[in-house]
């Protein structure tokens, strides 16, 4: 399965493709394929600790874009109207 999830902001919808190779094992039952490909998933948690080390090392490799990278991260959205 490959697939490119939509950009947040910018897309509504992501795609994904599933190419199977029966030879390689045992093939879904449509029904197991349908529930697979209708569910949610599980929730997702950002694991971006930023602590002052991260800060130093981010500057030290980009100064300019250390800002776009925290907020296009996911972070900045899971913690989105969360004052510190």
């Amino acid at each position: 399965m490959a697939g490119r999830a939509g950009r947040r902001g910018k897309d509504l919808l992501g795609s994904s493709i599933l190419c199977m190779d029966p030879g390689m094992g045992k093939m879904p039952h449509s029904d197991e394929l349908k529930q697979l490909l209708d569910s949610k998933g599980i929730a997702l948690e950002s694991k971006l600790k930023v602590d002052y080390s991260t800060c130093l090392n981010a500057l030290k490799q980009d100064q300019e874009g250390f800002g776009a990278m925290l907020e296009n991260s996911f972070f900045a959205n899971e913690t989105a109207g969360v004052k510190i």
